[in-house]
């Protein structure tokens, strides 16, 4: 695997990258043994019911830039997540154009960011984890990490700018002291929450690690719990916003999104975590849509939606009540500085756990002789 050390390696890699392979004379046509069945591939990079398309290891950073544009069982996954980045990208703009900046605007913008950052991790995975075995697992608990690291924002924000009396949650009940003082309540909330994802967050990762070197049932279990741990907190108070404002003469234009954001993030899940269709009929959908690609799909669908009832109750908020976000009806930090230690420490807090667990992997790998 060639590594860039200098700006003309660098240069010359980019110039790789955009000259098609000595062995066709297309982008879209795959050099020759670029793709391999699934025995001839790494374990951990295998899904059992995706029988053949994965690209060969081992290759240069060139090599797989140019697998955006041949068929391979990675290229939709790609694709599902590179296209939504440049959406969310245009959406930034546009809100950052529409609103300005502003510290009411601070929860909205870093939810969006985050999501953008996950989109983006998201695409760099499924393009360069085949490198290497170890590569690929890098990557994915950068993926992991961002994952928990939105859901963060994204819980935060629906705090923020929703959720205007935490009483009127039971799963925000759940987590205060009480339900009588909405300013105390928001505060331990929004500290429980910032907890949740710290404990969240290590289980995700180290759990993903585990599970994948050693096969382990309760490693297994620790990650997917640290993974739908975050996302139930934001899905337990948005529903309940949704079931508190269902029957409202004039309810608010965020309910459908709300609902919508859940229901996506529902149908992807089940999808990713049957493994159908292709578990159906192994073999039929390895350069279609196998349920990665999907759950890449409803993902998108759910995060925009997230992002648009995030947005339009910002509007409401800022429509109805000039003195919006004051600590006095928040209860918890709102500038831009204090509202970002939280995603800050938790992105400090994966860097070490990354860290941790890419140096436990190399040394595996090493001793298994396959890095």
């Amino acid at each position: 695997m060639i590594r860039p050390r200098s700006i003309q390696e660098f240069k010359q890699l980019l110039t790789n990258c955009l000259t098609p392979s000595r062995s066709s004379s297309h982008w879209w046509i795959p050099p020759v043994d670029a793709v391999q069945p699934i025995g001839a591939v790494h374990p951990w990079l295998r899904n059992p019911y995706v029988l053949s398309g994965y690209r060969v290891l081992y290759q240069d950073y060139g090599f797989y830039a140019r697998s955006l544009f041949y068929k391979h069982n990675e290229l939709i996954n790609i694709w599902t997540h590179l296209i939504p980045t440049l959406i969310v990208l245009a959406q930034l703009s546009r809100d950052l154009l529409t609103f300005g900046m502003g510290p009411q605007y601070t929860a909205y913008y870093t939810c969006v960011l985050l999501t953008l950052a996950t989109f983006l991790v998201s695409t760099l995975v499924h393009t360069f984890g085949s490198l290497s075995e170890f590569t690929h697992e890098l990557l994915f608990a950068v993926d992991v990490s961002t994952i928990v690291v939105a859901c963060l924002a994204t819980t935060l924000a629906l705090n923020d700018y929703t959720i205007s009396d935490p009483g009127e949650s039971l799963t925000l009940c759940a987590l205060s002291r009480t339900s009588t003082e909405p300013d105390g309540c928001r505060v331990y909330i929004y500290w429980v929450v910032v907890r949740l994802t710290f404990v969240s967050l290590c289980l995700a990762v180290v759990g993903r690690v585990l599970a994948k070197i050693h096969g382990s049932t309760v490693a297994l279990i620790a990650r997917n719990m640290g993974l739908l741990t975050p996302c139930l907190l934001y899905f337990g108070t948005s529903l309940e916003y949704v079931r508190a404002h269902w029957d409202a003469q004039n309810p608010p234009q965020s309910l459908p999104y709300h609902l919508a954001h859940f229901v996506f993030w529902l149908i992807g899940g089940f999808c990713y975590g049957t493994r159908i269709p292709e578990r159906l009929n192994p073999g039929h959908y390895d350069h279609s849509f196998h349920s990665h690609s999907i759950m890449h799909v409803f993902t998108f669908l759910s995060s925009f939606s997230a992002i648009t009832a995030l947005r339009c109750d910002m509007v409401r908020l800022h429509s109805n009540q000039d003195t919006m976000f004051s600590i006095s009806r928040l209860g918890y930090p709102t500038t831009s500085t204090d509202l970002f230690y939280p995603v800050v420490l938790c992105a400090t807090l994966a860097a070490f756990v990354i860290l941790c667990t890419s140096a436990y992997t190399r040394h595996i790998l090493t001793k298994l002789k396959v890095q």
